[in-house]
């Protein structure tokens, strides 16, 4: 099972670095943020949780202030959620 969360998470890191040279994507905030969602639940389940809380705290950050769009709120609540079960 750990195996299939490494795989996960090497095409969560994959898709994190297109996105970091598509120049098209790379300000999109909604994307970036539930990608590095996707990577710190991977990284919890790997034995990653420094890591995995600095990537849910980033996303708090990117998303500060744009509760409005139901999308960004959803991702705060994850990101918040996946924090909490860290502690």
């Amino acid at each position: 099972m750990k195996n299939d969360f490494a795989k996960a998470y090497e095409n969560h890191i994959l898709a994190l670095n297109l996105l970091d040279i598509t120049p098209d994507l790379s300000n999109n905030e909604l994307v970036r943020s539930e990608l590095l969602i996707e990577v710190a639940n991977d990284l919890a389940k790997l034995d990653g949780k420094d890591q995995a809380a600095k990537n849910y705290k980033e996303v708090l950050e990117i998303l500060k202030g744009k509760e409005q769009n139901p999308r960004a709120l959803g991702l705060l609540e994850r990101a918040s959620k996946g924090l909490k079960e860290l502690n």
